[in-house]
């Protein structure tokens, strides 16, 4: 953890607090944990379930579930296939497990309503369906609820039946997938770095706190802030030194209290200290600076890792294709190489993060955005 300041002043008496124990400090990351769950992100290591569609899967106790958490499987099993759980706990709920199971593929219906239904009562609660949804496909979970809502049989409490699931919801998503992404369309979060404005900290504030208005609850800050380190922290560091750093920082940045915070006051009281522990905004390759075009020429030899997942493909013709391509290569060579898999070019379409990869099939791949 890099060094960094706080810049204490009026109105900070909503965050005040006493030195905090490591007990607390530790339980303040259990509560971010549970608020991922809700928001379709992996708990262990903060990254978006649809991220590793294959890898999805829950925590088992004897063969059957015991929580609504998706985890995966990365971050629970290690590379010789044991758990890796701290004392054989849920890192979410401290429940007892043994074992760790995937999740059935959206095509096999019967399968997937029987695996979400983790308590095996017959009815799913509409935050866990739309949650299951946004694991698996490059939408956001809380317009999805709204739109099962609006659109399928759900009681006031919120309960859909398992029977809905199979027969209505999992066949409508399968049929019509761009319009249920064009209802529930993912929205990016802005990235910032250290070197980051007044005007993308406030963006970067407000994808976290859409309404606008007022102050952002402090457990919905501890998870921006949390998930924001994660991805900062990169993949050479382990899941437990991220935990350290991270319920660190929240305690020393005195956000794990109660109340919340208003954007204004974020970026005077706490920005200057997540700043200083991300990274320096990457250089465009564009960038004139001694060596650029060198840069420029690796770039294009380096080889992109692509992975295409089609989530309601048939068994027998997978779900998921692992390729190498170039930021040359058009987005119709891609769509080529998806093709020999999955049938007819003009049948398919790509997309990446919700969105058309590209209207133009002739696009490079080093031209789109993301």
């Amino acid at each position: 953890l890099k060094p960094f300041w706080l810049k204490w002043g009026p109105g900070i008496h909503r965050l005040a607090m006493s030195r905090t124990a490591p007990n607390q400090i530790m339980r303040g990351l259990g509560a971010v944990r549970q608020n991922a769950v809700h928001r379709a992100v992996d708990p262990v290591s903060f990254e978006d379930l649809r991220a590793r569609p294959d890898q999805i899967g829950a925590l088992v106790y004897s063969g059957r579930r015991v929580e609504p958490a998706l985890y995966h499987k990365r971050s629970v099993v290690d590379r010789q296939g044991e758990l890796c759980v701290r004392d054989g706990l849920s890192p979410v709920t401290g429940e007892l497990v043994d074992g760790f199971q995937i999740a059935p593929a959206l095509c096999e219906v019967q399968a997937l309503a029987e695996f979400l239904d983790w308590d095996d009562d017959g009815v799913l609660s509409l935050t866990e369906v739309s949650t299951a949804l946004a694991a698996f496909l490059p939408v956001d979970e809380e317009r999805v609820e709204h739109f099962l809502r609006d659109n399928f049989n759900v009681d006031a409490s919120g309960a859909v039946d398992e029977e809905e699931l199979v027969e209505k919801i999992l066949p409508y998503c399968s049929m019509h997938l761009g319009d249920l992404m064009s209802a529930a369309p993912l929205v990016r979060v802005p990235e910032v770095w250290r070197g980051s404005s007044h005007d993308e900290l406030s963006a970067w504030f407000d994808h976290w706190h859409p309404s606008g208005s007022g102050e952002i609850d402090l457990r919905d800050l501890r998870f921006a802030v949390t998930s924001t380190l994660y991805r900062a922290c990169g993949d050479k560091m382990d899941f437990v030194t991220k935990e350290t750093v991270v319920s660190l920082f929240l305690a020393e940045a005195q956000l794990l209290g109660e109340g919340g915070l208003t954007c204004d006051a974020f970026i005077e009281l706490a920005a200057s200290a997540l700043q200083a522990n991300l990274p320096q905004r990457p250089q465009s390759s564009g960038d004139d600076h001694p060596g650029a075009e060198g840069v420029v020429v690796q770039l294009e030899k380096a080889p992109l890792r692509l992975a295409i997942h089609a989530p309601f493909a048939k068994e027998e013709d997978g779900t998921y294709l692992t390729l190498e391509a170039s930021v040359t290569d058009s987005a119709g060579d891609l769509l080529g190489q998806a093709a020999e898999r999955w049938g007819d070019a003009r049948s398919l379409q790509l997309y990446l993060d919700g969105q058309p990869l590209a209207v133009d099939p002739r696009v490079k791949l080093g031209e789109v955005s993301g």
